[in-house]
């Protein structure tokens, strides 16, 4: 069982605009009280903790040279975002080279994008800094308490299922007659059954293989359970 904590980090005001949204307004420089949320998940600490909620000041580990809080403070306070393919950069680098603003150049700018670039980041740290015991799940950046937008990677859970010969199983021939019996019980019950090409000094030839979960079942010792009487 997996336990899950949220941490809200805010207090950011953040300028960025994007240059692809020709149509609306959004394409001009615009600013928010930027903030955004992670969900953390993992087994807990010795304190009984998924993640510190102080963790992102106390941190060992860093995130762009910088301790987890300071890099969003970085990233996030008092800045412009501009996009690394914005047709206006050399612009914004002259404007930070003049001291008007505080450039930060991301591979493209908008909520969902902060979202998962906070999300990548973040799960490096994490993974280092926990030894792989804490990840974030998501993470949801907020313009405001009306608009956000998050980011989360779906993990494949499903684990194929191994299969095995009844030489691989039984750790010996089994014979025709039980080779016989298995497969017309697979096939009554509708179980996988997938083949293999084998060849040795005594067999060439195609052998069938189960799922292992199926012939666990099977070869399990039958037990008789006892009626209960009140």
């Amino acid at each position: 069982m997996k336990f899950q904590s949220t941490k809200l980090f805010d207090g950011f005001s953040t300028c960025f605009r994007q240059w692809k949204a020709d149509s609306t307004h959004c394409k001009y420089l615009h600013g928010y009280a930027v903030s955004f949320r992670v969900w953390f998940e993992g087994d807990l600490d010795e304190r009984n903790w998924v993640w510190d909620f102080g963790g992102m000041k106390r941190a060992k580990h860093k995130i762009g040279g910088k301790s987890p809080k300071d890099f969003f403070t970085y990233l996030l306070d008092h800045t412009t975002i501009v996009a690394s393919d914005d047709p206006y950069l050399d612009k914004f680098v002259q404007m930070d080279k003049d001291g008007i603003i505080q450039l930060r150049v991301l591979p493209a700018t908008g909520c969902e994008r902060f979202a998962e670039y906070l999300y990548r980041q973040i799960n490096r740290f994490l993974k280092e800094e926990t030894k792989g015991r804490v990840r974030a799940i998501k993470v949801e950046v907020y313009e405001h308490d009306r608009n956000s937008a998050s980011y989360m990677e779906t993990q494949n859970t499903t684990k194929k299922e191994e299969m095995l010969s009844l030489y691989d199983y039984l750790g010996r021939p089994a014979g025709s007659e039980l080779g016989k019996k298995v497969a017309e019980v697979a096939t009554k019950l509708k179980v996988s059954i997938n083949v293999r090409e084998v060849q040795t000094k005594t067999y060439k030839g195609q052998v069938l293989l189960y799922p292992k979960s199926f012939l666990e079942s099977y070869f399990k010792p039958k037990t008789v359970t006892p009626e209960l009487v009140f």
